[in-house]
């Protein structure tokens, strides 16, 4: 192996190192946002305003009258 190849192979990995960190802080920030979502949603259900909008709500109404 010359020395062209060597230093084109190490250019190589420190690209997709590089890649990889970018993926990987881009990644991390989309766990946060989705976290933040999730709460945000909690939050909202439990207010009188996210239950009246809430579908699932609707659902287990109709199912209770079912039941009885």
């Amino acid at each position: 192996m010359g020395q062209d190849e060597l230093l084109t192979q190490l250019r190589r990995s420190e690209k997709s190192l590089e890649c990889g960190r970018v993926f990987a802080k881009f990644g991390e920030g989309m766990y946060l946002v989705s976290g933040a979502l999730h709460l945000a949603r909690a939050a909202q259900s439990s207010s009188v305003i996210g239950q009246i909008t809430q579908r699932t709500n609707h659902r287990t109404r109709s199912r209770r009258l079912l039941q009885v």
